[in-house]
């Protein structure tokens, strides 16, 4: 008898997550279970867990069939590690035996006991995440992570229902079994529409998008923090008594909604973490606080957390040249620095209040601490926010969630921009008046700036020279 099957399961190379595809062959003879794509020592306790658990629940006895099982583990350049492949080198012998029928592809995720029992290896949300970007249905796994995913402040159940993800589950091999053979599939229970209680507003998950037209209808200040949030650029922001940009950003931080579910399933296949600790870190976009005082390791870690939330730095004048280096250099996420508009200082601290105190610098002191600042900051910023009023704008607390919702769908949205030949007349235009570098970043710009318009408004996602315009306006700097 010769049977080919193909059942998946997951595995992790630092900072990525792996689909893993089993495949397995029977044929007559003397027993032998061979798995290849895995070490020595980890095929020899795989087998013994197998062959003990199939026994333990009378399903099989593997040595008394007399079957040549060889179980191969693909992609073979994967450095495999955890335990995981247990349930589904299992189930994959069980199918190519006409044991069970799967009717579809299926992501089997858990490790098994001598005794049958199943343990849960804490993949799940990995899992749906390989799930949806393979188009595979099916996902077998424990009862308990089933649970998990219930408890957790996150509701993926509209995500599940949009991509028809079904679930078998058991804490147990021979129950698990039964429930493949009668196709009994497990259902979450999700979340209800219960609001957040966020202080003096009360957020709903299925708030509305912005009822705003186009990025043009935005403050011009505005659209830079959209954008660099967005985008992952940085923007440098000028620290005055009346600025209404410090209150924003709080206001933006308070009211910040949840992450959107497919947000928390990239982070999962991104990051080597449990879902424990994807769930408990990054159900709410990070705010990291980078000053002075950080130390090295800690920068790394915060910036890390961050990810899809964005970076504050402080007192970016008073930080050593290597913090700067390792911020520059490992930032994956945009970085909002704010800085004194004089050498006396307003406010050191971030969301402090500002007393009335007069400054009496004199104008060229305030000219070299502008010089010294242009230095550092030696074009790590992106956009330049300089003074900015009270009286500019005034923003109320819906309008921060509607903010949240579009920064979240930017950065879901898959969107191809049509560029009908405005970069190419853009760069015979200027190319010997600006530096091909920054005309390309000039145009890229321009194209988030299409895809912000087609998400606000749905129109066209077209490159024009309207965008590229408001790209050159919003990348002046002016200290």
């Amino acid at each position: 008898m010769l049977n080919n099957i193909k059942i998946y399961s997951i595995d992790t190379e630092l900072n990525k997550t792996n689909l893993i595809e089993i495949e397995t062959i029977i044929l007559n003879g003397l027993y032998r279970f061979s798995i290849l794509g895995i070490n020595q020592k980890n095929s020899t306790d795989t087998k013994d867990r197998i062959y003990s658990a199939l026994r333990s629940q009378r399903l099989v006895n593997l040595k008394s069939d007399n079957k040549k099982i060889t179980v191969n583990l693909l992609p073979t350049n994967i450095v495999k590690k955890t335990n995981i492949y247990d349930l589904s080198i299992a189930l994959s012998y069980l199918s190519c035996m006409d044991q069970i029928n799967i009717d579809e592809d299926a992501i089997v995720i858990g490790e098994l006991s001598i005794l049958g029992n199943i343990i849960p290896g804490n993949f799940i949300i990995r899992s749906i995440y390989q799930a949806i970007k393979n188009n595979i249905k099916i996902i077998v796994c424990t009862q308990v992570e089933i649970d998990r995913l219930d408890k957790n402040k996150i509701d993926i159940q509209k995500l599940i229902i949009e991509n028809n993800i079904k679930f078998i589950s058991s804490n147990n091999l021979g129950d698990l079994i039964n429930n493949i053979k009668n196709k009994s599939y497990s259902v979450l229970k999700g979340k209800e529409n219960e609001s957040i209680d966020k202080g003096i507003c009360k957020i709903t998950p299925d708030t509305n998008l912005i009822k705003i037209k186009s990025s043009k209808d935005l403050n011009i200040n505005i659209l830079k923090i959209i954008l660099a949030i967005c985008t992952k650029r940085n923007i440098f922001i000028e620290n005055t008594k009346k600025s209404f940009i410090k209150k924003y950003i709080e206001n933006l931080i308070y009211y910040n909604k949840k992450l959107n579910p497919i947000e928390v399933l990239k982070m999962s296949n991104m990051l080597n973490l449990s879902d424990d600790q994807i769930l408990e870190t990054y159900t709410y976009p990070k705010v990291s606080i980078l000053d002075s005082q950080t130390q090295k390791n800690d920068l790394s870690d915060l910036l890390n957390k961050s990810l899809f939330g964005f970076n504050i730095i402080e007192d970016f004048l008073n930080m050593s040249e290597e913090s700067l280096y390792i911020i520059k250099k490992y930032n994956s996420s945009s970085i909002l620095c704010f800085y004194n508009s004089c050498p006396c200082g307003n406010s050191n601290v971030f969301f402090n209040n500002i007393g009335n105190n007069k400054c009496f610098c004199l104008q060229r002191n305030i000219l070299k601490y502008r010089q010294r600042i242009q230095r550092i900051e030696n074009g790590f910023f992106d956009f330049h926010i300089n003074t900015a009023y009270e009286n500019s704008i005034d923003y109320i607390s819906d309008d921060y969630i509607k903010v949240n919702n579009i920064i979240s769908k930017f950065r879901n949205a898959e969107v191809k921009i049509i560029d009908e030949y405005a970069s190419n007349i853009f760069i015979e235009k200027n190319i010997n008046l600006l530096d091909r570098a920054y005309l390309d970043k000039i145009l890229c710009l321009a194209r988030d700036i299409a895809k912000l318009n087609h998400i606000l408004t749905e129109e066209e996602p077209k490159l024009n020279q309207e965008n590229i315009d408001l790209a050159i306006q919003l990348l002046k700097k002016d200290f």
